[in-house]
């Protein structure tokens, strides 16, 4: 299952994606630290 961390909290971040990276079934394919930066990310992901 694909997954985004949204943290604003540096910190927070590296917590969580330490827990993604723990859990064999999640794949982690982004890290943002707002929803503005998580949206960007998304469109770049889509295929045309």
């Amino acid at each position: 299952m694909n997954c985004v961390i949204v943290d604003d909290e540096v910190m927070a971040q590296k917590v969580l994606e330490q827990r993604v990276k723990n859990t064999k079934f999640l794949n982690l394919v982004g890290i943002y630290s707002n929803v503005k930066g998580l949206i960007n990310g998304l469109r770049g992901r889509q295929s045309t």
